[in-house]
C-alpha cells in the first residue's frame, strides 16, 4: 500500500450527525427504527463499530475514508448493522460508491473464511441527505454482476426537505431536528433584512424548542433534547456565518433555551434521575489523559467506543486543557452551553 494520502474533508454537519449517532440512544433507535422499519425500543443496545478505513486507488494513493455512522443494535437475541452517510450538498449517484465501498470494506473486517469459502455480511446502510438538490430518490439500488449471477439490494434515501416539523414529531424523526434550517436555507437572506420575516424565524425556533422541552422524558431523556438542541444551534449558526441579524437572534434564542434546559436539568437531578454513570466514565478518561494515553488506548481500556470517547476528549481538550475533571464534567453534561 502507498504512503502517499489524499486529504479528507469534514464539514461542521458531518459532526453533528456524529454528535447525534454517538450521544443520542433513544433518538437513532427511532431514526432507525423509522428508515429500517424496525420496532425496537429502549432494551436494545447499541454498540458504535469503527467508522475509518483506507482506500487504495489506482493511481498508488490511498485515501482516509470515514463513514459518517457506523454501529451495530442487538435486540431480542439479534444483531444487525448499519452504516449511514450524511451529504450536505444534495444527492449525488457518486454517493453510491462511498456506501458501496464502506459496505464491502466493513463485511470484508467481518468475513468469516473456510478451506474454500468466504462469507460476508453487508450492512444495511441509508444515505441521509441535508439538501433538496439533485432530485434524490427514495430508494438507492445495488447491482453486483458476479460470475454466478446477479445480487442486488436497495439503501433507504432520507432528505430532510421531504418532512415538516410536524411529521418530524409525529414520526419520532427527532434525530432530524437539527438539521431543519436547510428548508429555510432560501429564506435566510430575507431573515436577514426584514425584522418582521426575521420574528417569523424566531417563532418557528421558538415553537421547535418548545416542544422538545415538552416531550416526555420516555420519548427523549433530558440529555437527548440538550443535545439536539445544541447541535440544532451550531448547524443555524454554520449556515448563516455572514448573517449577523440571524446569528443575533439564534443567540437569544438559545440563552432562553438554556435557562429552561437547565431548570429542567436541575430538577431531575434533585429527584436522582440522572444517574452518575456518565460522571464516573468522564473521571476515569480525565485521568488516563492525564496519564498521557490515546484515544485508543483509553477506549480499549474502558471498553467504550472510540467515537464515544473521542468526543469527551474532544471537549476536555477545548474547556479544560489541564483535564480538570469537573471542568470536563460540566461542558460534556451541559450541552446546551457552546
Amino acid at each position: 500500500m502507498s504512503d502517499k494520502k489524499r486529504t479528507v474533508s469534514y464539514t461542521a454537519y458531518d459532526k453533528a450527525v456524529r454528535i447525534l449517532e454517538t450521544e443520542c440512544d433513544d433518538a437513532l433507535l427511532q431514526f432507525v427504527n423509522y428508515v429500517f422499519h424496525e420496532d425496537y425500543d429502549n432494551t436494545a443496545k447499541i454498540i458504535r463499530l469503527r467508522n475509518q478505513h483506507f482506500v487504495e486507488h489506482t493511481d498508488g494513493e490511498t485515501e482516509e475514508q470515514i463513514t459518517d455512522s457506523h454501529f451495530s443494535i442487538t435486540f431480542r437475541g439479534k444483531t444487525k448493522k448499519y452504516h449511514m452517510e450524511c451529504q450536505s450538498n444534495g444527492y449525488s449517484g457518486s454517493m453510491l460508491i462511498r456506501i458501496i465501498q464502506y459496505a464491502f470494506q466493513t463485511a470484508i473486517d467481518d468475513s468469516t473464511c473456510e478451506y474454500d469459502e468466504i462469507k460476508i455480511k453487508i450492512p444495511q446502510s441509508v444515505l441521509f441527505v441535508l439538501r433538496n438538490k439533485g432530485n434524490p430518490p427514495e430508494k438507492a439500488r445495488f447491482r453486483i454482476i458476479t460470475p454466478g449471477g446477479e445480487v442486488s439490494y436497495e439503501a433507504p434515501v432520507i432528505c430532510e426537505a421531504w418532512f415538516s416539523i410536524d411529521e418530524m414529531f409525529e414520526n419520532k424523526l427527532h434525530f432530524l431536528l437539527p438539521f431543519f434550517a436547510f428548508n429555510l436555507e432560501s429564506q435566510m437572506d430575507i431573515y436577514e433584512r426584514d425584522k418582521e420575516k426575521l420574528k417569523e424565524f424566531e417563532d418557528i425556533y421558538f415553537e421547535v424548542i418548545e416542544r422538545i422541552h415538552q416531550l416526555p422524558e420516555a420519548v427523549l431523556s433530558l440529555r437527548t433534547k440538550g443535545v439536539i438542541i445544541k447541535e440544532m444551534a451550531k448547524v443555524i449558526r454554520r449556515l448563516n456565518e455572514k448573517r449577523e441579524n440571524v446569528i443575533r437572534k439564534v443567540g437569544d434564542i438559545m440563552m432562553d433555551s438554556t435557562l429552561e434546559w437547565l431548570r429542567e436539568y436541575d430538577a431531575a437531578v434533585a429527584k436522582g434521575k440522572v444517574e452518575g454513570k456518565e460522571e464516573k466514565l468522564i473521571s476515569q478518561i480525565c485521568r488516563k489523559l492525564r496519564k498521557g494515553k490515546s484515544v485508543t488506548q483509553i477506549a480499549d481500556e474502558l471498553e467504550e467506543s472510540e467515537i464515544r470517547v473521542r468526543v469527551i476528549c474532544d471537549t476536555a481538550a477545548e474547556f479544560a486543557p489541564d483535564y480538570d475533571e469537573e471542568k470536563v464534567i460540566k461542558a460534556v453534561l451541559n450541552p446546551v452551553e457552546d
